[in-house]
């Protein structure tokens, strides 16, 4: 090979390797502002998240926190009293006025009645989960599968002693 086919197979070899460089570069950019705007959001979130806090700190309605506070059911006003997934607070929905006749029922059909139902509805339901979220939870023996109701427990075996 001549001395100029030599120099011509560096320089090649040379971008091949200049083009990894940048591509590689180029792939770190990307990332990097694509972790921007994801840190931008993230920062979105840690201030509503702030936000609730602080608003739940001057409800004053005492221990609350956002994990207890996302168990709580949906506070309800309405409920059908047949199909009881129909539940709302608001009482502009559309299965609220064909209920209550303000609006014709369509070629289903339907059942019609009065406020009252509704809200007597809602009403039972609400304070029956008012009850379970308040309602003291049972604790049982991982052991022996057992609540312990202010007994000692027993353990593994069965045996509180040796011998």
């Amino acid at each position: 090979m001549s001395v100029y086919n030599d120099n011509l197979t560096e320089q090649m070899a040379s971008l091949r390797k200049q083009k990894r460089e940048i591509a590689k570069q180029e792939k770190e950019l990307r990332e990097g502002i694509k972790l921007q705007s994801d840190m931008g959001k993230w920062q979105k979130i840690m201030d509503v998240r702030s936000a609730c806090k602080k608003l739940i700190a001057d409800a004053n309605i005492g221990a609350m926190s956002l994990t207890k506070l996302e168990k709580f059911p949906e506070y309800i006003v309405y409920q059908h009293p047949v199909k009881k997934s129909l539940k709302t607070s608001d009482r502009n929905e559309e299965w609220v006025k064909r209920y209550l006749g303000e609006i014709p029922m369509d070629e289903k059909g339907g059942m019609v009645g009065d406020e009252d139902d509704l809200l007597g509805t809602a009403r039972r339901t609400m304070m029956r989960a008012w009850k379970r979220m308040g309602a003291k939870k049972k604790k049982v023996d991982k052991y022996t599968k057992k609540s312990n109701k202010g007994g000692v427990g027993k353990g593994r075996t069965g045996t509180t002693g040796i011998g």
